[in-house]
């Protein structure tokens, strides 16, 4: 598997749905079965609440379809080489690390110029016919195997968030074109990343509106072609005037911050929790779990801020034992 700039793979041919079962570890009779019945499979995942108060609705399976989808991951999507590029639900390797979206944002800190664009209703728009062509076109498998595999990997003509395969196949969506897009914007002067649905484009160039403006197009033209879209609600273009930040951390010349209404939050979740934990009756172990994960994350940018609030929950702890 060659090491560069580009998706590749060391999957061999796969030509039969019988060769697909043996190379999955499966009767192929429970592959087919569970492949034709995979909407009977489908099962509702836990509500996420979003950074702006809305409600995302994710999906699950019933544990056959799992056991089906972690054999998928681990003995093909796995098997996958995502180039530095991409960011997002990956595994961390020795060559590239940690993967996750501060990575992501440290990628582009201290830029002159950053342009943030969303893909609209990402994982939604992403349909069958789109996942059948990784299948077979950019894996070397089969009509019937991509067939197969598509109905493990859809529901109801889409890509289910949530689902085990989803969060690779969502790297792999622009699998012939993403590559071409990178090579021009970085002769362009761009540095250049996605967080699954997030793309962030960063200079260091003085830029002219015409060089922004074509940036962005050259984007959707490569989302156009899978039948996806820029959010333009979402997209942004931070000079230095104005705060930057990537994946909702501030980016600068200065270092990475969390933004101040984080931070305030954070800070208002402990003082709730620690003075009043009646209000929390049987959920208080919950609501402490949840605010140590935010003082956790709160660290990795502001430790001196994260330690104080850390002793503030653990005096809280021992007075209550």
């Amino acid at each position: 598997m060659t090491r560069d700039s580009r998706l590749c793979h060391n999957c061999g041919p796969i030509a039969s749905v019988d060769s697909l079962a043996k190379h999955l570890g499966l009767p192929t009779e429970h592959l087919i079965e569970i492949a034709q019945n995979s909407a009977s499979h489908w099962r509702q995942g836990p509500d996420l609440v979003k950074p702006d108060g809305s409600i995302r609705k994710t999906n699950s399976a019933t544990q056959q379809l799992k056991d089906v989808h972690t054999r998928v991951k681990f003995k093909i999507l796995r098997k996958t080489f995502y180039p530095d590029y991409l960011y997002g639900s990956l595994p961390k390797t020795l060559e590239q690390g940690v993967r996750n979206h501060i990575a992501n944002a440290e990628l582009h800190a201290g830029q002159r110029l950053i342009i943030s664009a969303d893909i609209k209703g990402y994982f939604p728009s992403v349909d069958p016919v789109v996942v059948h062509g990784i299948w077979q076109g950019f894996y070397p498998f089969a009509h019937d195997v991509a067939e197969v595999l598509t109905k493990l990997s859809t529901y109801k003509n889409e890509m289910p968030q949530g689902w085990g395969p989803s969060s690779y196949l969502a790297q792999l969506v622009f699998y012939d074109t993403e590559h071409d897009v990178v090579e021009y914007l970085q002769s362009q002067g761009f540095q250049y990343s996605r967080l699954t649905d997030d793309i962030t484009l960063s200079t260091n160039r003085s830029l002219k509106k015409s060089e922004i403006t074509d940036a962005i197009r050259t984007l959707n033209r490569m989302l156009n072609r899978k039948g996806t879209n820029i959010n333009r609600s979402k997209t942004r273009v931070d000079s230095p005037k104005r705060q930057q930040s990537v994946n909702k951390i501030n980016v600068s010349v200065r270092g990475m911050t969390l933004s101040q209404k984080y931070r305030k939050a954070v800070r208002a979740k402990v003082h709730n929790v620690v003075t009043n934990p009646e209000l929390f009756g049987d959920k208080l172990h919950r609501e402490l779990q949840s605010a140590k994960g935010k003082i956790s994350y709160l660290g990795k940018f502001h430790e001196a801020d994260a330690k104080k609030l850390k002793s503030r929950i653990r005096n809280f702890e021992l007075s209550t034992k």
